[in-house]
């Protein structure tokens, strides 16, 4: 039969309609069409096809009729993760607006959607993602990183605000400040925050400028040592 063509990656024929975002002949396809078929080398459904395509008439065509919108790939990254990645912003909405999306799936390295979405410094994400009462905000990855983590190491000051005015820390209480590093400028915005306490300390005790002297950041140091209400002896 003709949807059952596969290529030599394993791409069916619906995945490869999808990624030409030819919908027409999804449409023509689906009613036949093997929905749960991977590619074999990703495990890529024909789902992930589509939010990689960013395609959203396709995407929906296929939402009304596959059986799980949080299909994963051998990577264990679902589709949302898979829009979120290539930046698909109308696809990452209308999976927000899919009845049964986990906006708190973790791929197999434990990375979550908030974390993807502060990887790729999508604000506007981030926010809508805080807003949602079932998230964790704080999970770690199997790297030992939370997406504050993330943010805070790519120096995505937008991304930091957000979750800074959420009041996300992590679960070892270490706030934003805490996390920057080296990065002045990025602490800078931390430091003009109203609500920021330059001497809160982690569960282990540490203030933000115990965590420099513990990295050797010597530019932060530097710069928290200029703040007035810096406690030196904490």
């Amino acid at each position: 039969m003709e949807h059952q063509h596969i290529d030599k990656v394993g791409k069916s024929h619906l995945m490869m309609a999808c990624e030409r975002g030819d919908l027409a002949e999804v449409q023509r396809l689906l009613p036949s069409a093997h929905l749960t078929a991977t590619t074999r080398s990703t495990g890529q459904t024909a789902l992930h096809v589509a939010c990689i395509q960013g395609s959203v008439p396709i995407l929906r065509a296929l939402l009304e009729v596959v059986p799980d919108v949080n299909v994963r790939d051998k990577a264990g990254a679902t589709v949302l993760q898979y829009a979120i990645v290539n930046r698909r912003e109308s696809a990452i909405a209308a999976l927000l607006d899919t009845a049964g999306v986990d906006v708190d799936a973790a791929d197999a390295s434990g990375n979550s959607v908030l974390h993807y979405a502060c990887n790729c410094n999508n604000v506007a994400l981030v926010k809508a993602l805080l807003a949602r009462p079932s998230l964790d905000a704080t999970r770690y990855n199997k790297s030992g990183l939370s997406a504050l983590h993330v943010a805070a190491q790519r120096g995505f000051e937008s991304c930091l605000q957000v979750l800074f005015a959420a009041g996300v820390v992590d679960a070892d209480g270490r706030t934003c400040l805490m996390l920057v590093q080296n990065a002045v400028e990025t602490a800078r915005l931390l430091v003009a925050y109203p609500a920021l306490d330059v001497n809160v300390a982690s569960k282990d005790g540490a203030t933000a400028l115990a965590h420099a002297c513990r990295g050797n950041h010597e530019d932060m140091i530097a710069y928290l040592l200029t703040i007035p209400r810096v406690n030196v002896h904490a």
